[in-house]
């Protein structure tokens, strides 16, 4: 878990400038639009391309995927509104207008990057799931016709 981590360890959080905590978030802010581009579009590579299976594990394993997707979507979206908030308050933090108790603050930040780092995991994991079950429903559900031209 800790490849993921865009920060050196020890107690960089607790000193680090406001100003590079900043950056450090601006980041998963755009990680997370480039996460939701890639849920979304597995989304829609699962409902336009797996339409036409017909084998009942398949449509349960597709249904899974697309519970898990829907599920990351959600949490996406929550860990977003959790950021945009966290540079508001750096955004006082820097303009020093905000007297908020700044070591909470940033065990806060430490706890926002679990949960980012946490996210990034279930969705390389799913993304995984969505490739290994593609390829098996492809492999038993395209028409043999169509295989023996590939």
């Amino acid at each position: 878990m800790d490849k993921l981590r865009l920060r050196p360890h020890g107690n960089y959080i607790i000193t680090a400038p406001w100003q590079e905590l900043y950056l450090l978030t601006k980041h998963w802010k755009s990680d997370l639009t480039f996460y939701n581009y890639e849920i979304n579009f597995f989304i829609g590579l699962v409902d336009k391309n797996f339409i036409w299976i017909t084998d009942k594990e398949n449509i349960i394993q597709v249904q899974h995927l697309v519970n898990m997707l829907m599920h990351l979507s959600k949490e996406r979206e929550i860990i977003d509104r959790n950021i945009i908030k966290h540079l508001n308050y750096l955004r006082l933090f820097l303009k020093n207008d905000y007297s908020h108790d700044q070591q909470s603050f940033r065990a806060d930040h430490i706890d926002l990057e679990n949960k980012l780092m946490l996210f990034a995991k279930s969705l390389r994991a799913t993304k995984k799931d969505v490739f290994t079950i593609s390829e098996q429903i492809l492999s038993k559900e395209m028409p043999e016709s169509l295989t023996d031209h590939l």
